[in-house]
């Protein structure tokens, strides 16, 4: 779960992106449909499976959707992707950057969470082509440079042999038995490991054997996109032993109903054992291996994929219970705001309960997402500073591993 270098590359490529005015690209791609049976690129799928893009398309300003659309293009081929706009975007010079930054990362967010088919995709380098007249911005089109690895075909066939034969394997199963395959296939054939040759993606898994998270969860979800199987990709924050990591895992959609699957810690290979403690799971529940032994409580989702600030996607809701389980959980009771003499410490927003909101809220002042007015509720252990420490030690409380806070000596 460490290392989620996607969305650090997010971070990284808004330093290359520059503003280039009059200036031509040569393109040996444009916006366009793309047959994927006939080409090595995304796989063929139904667009309603397709979640975060679905996103971008139902906003009023398109331009994100756009480049998405042109970004689904990309084959093994594409060296230089081009996209034009119908109408030229007019954006006051002094935001003109920051406006084109927002709309090209989400882009490439969505598309990253959606597609991780395209597992090559290291190095891409955006720039946009525009015209400055009276203090206003005219942008005409936005291209892209892309690194292509060499013997690449070779390696796609590769993934996607690996991929097929899995599938293949579950064909004619009810899609809980499928996913179960899926699940345990992957916990067979990977090993987590954080140095490892292409430890960040589907690459690295398959055929290297050896990855971290989003090798893991990238795989599944690929598995799921081949047998038509509703299922997206969740980044966010896991929080089991020592500190609280970056972390990456899936929902997918059974019976109507969202469950989460997180096949990176089912797959103990200290133990040699494969696990279903959060195999269609349910935001409550019970995770008897692990501690925080609640699933909303170890698993804490964040939309903002490159941890920019430009914008939050939506996650689907989970359900309450996991698949299978015939315990529906009680509609909780809202107690209102608490008495503010009454407010704990380590009760972050004030709740009158500490539990994973709080810590989620510390984790986000500590990345700076957000700012506490107050910081004496959260820095629990008294340092003088917000950190993941405080968020720890508030979610070990929350799950009865401590009793009390523990001051920092």
């Amino acid at each position: 779960m460490k290392g989620m270098k996607k969305m650090k590359r997010g971070m990284a490529l808004l330093l290359a992106l520059i503003m280039i005015f009059g200036v031509s690209f040569v393109s040996t791609a444009s916006v366009q449909e793309v047959q994927a049976d006939t080409v090595k690129g995304i796989f063929s799928k139904p667009e309603d499976i397709v979640n975060y893009g679905n996103e971008l398309r139902d906003m009023e300003d398109q331009t994100a959707f756009k480049i998405y659309q042109a970004l689904r293009t990309i084959t093994t081929e594409t060296k230089t992707l081009e996209v034009k706009f119908d109408q030229p975007l007019k954006i006051q010079d002094e935001i003109a950057s920051a406006e084109m930054s927002k709309r090209v990362q989400m882009a490439l967010d969505a598309f990253w969470m959606d597609y991780p088919e395209i597992f090559w995709i290291d190095d891409i380098k955006p720039s946009i082509e525009g015209s400055s007249k009276a203090g206003v911005t005219t942008v005409e089109k936005v291209s892209f440079e892309i690194n292509v690895p060499e013997n690449l075909d070779a390696a796609y066939d590769a993934v996607y042999n690996k991929l097929t034969e899995c599938v293949s394997s579950g064909e004619g199963l009810p899609v809980d038995e499928k996913l179960k395959l899926y699940h345990d296939f992957l916990c067979e054939q990977l090993t987590y490991q954080i140095d490892a040759p292409n430890a960040h993606n589907m690459y690295g898994a398959l055929i290297g054997g050896k990855c971290v998270c989003e090798g893991y969860a990238e795989s599944f979800k690929a598995l799921c996109d081949l047998s038509d199987i509703p299922c997206v990709l969740v980044v966010g924050t896991g929080v089991s032993g020592e500190k609280p990591e970056a972390h990456k895992w899936a929902y997918c959609l059974v019976d109507d109903k969202w469950y989460a699957v997180d096949v990176t810690w089912d797959d103990q290979d200290k133990t040699s054992q494969i696990m279903d403690d959060y195999f269609l799971a349910g935001s409550d529940t019970k995770t008897p291996h692990f501690r925080p032994d609640v699933f909303s409580e170890s698993h804490l989702p964040n939309g903002d994929f490159s941890q920019k600030g430009y914008y939050t996607f939506t996650y689907p809701k989970l359900n309450g219970t996991a698949y299978g389980s015939s315990e529906e959980p009680s509609d909780p009771v809202d107690p209102g705001p608490a008495d503010p003499s009454e407010i704990k410490e380590g009760d972050v927003n004030g709740d009158g309960s500490i539990g994973a909101a709080d810590a989620l809220m510390v984790l986000q002042a500590a990345a700076q997402i957000t700012k506490l007015e107050d910081i004496s509720y959260a820095d629990v252990n008294k340092d003088g500073s917000v950190t993941a420490a405080d968020a720890l030690q508030i979610l070990q409380y929350a799950a009865k591993i401590i009793q009390q806070f523990e001051a920092v000596k």
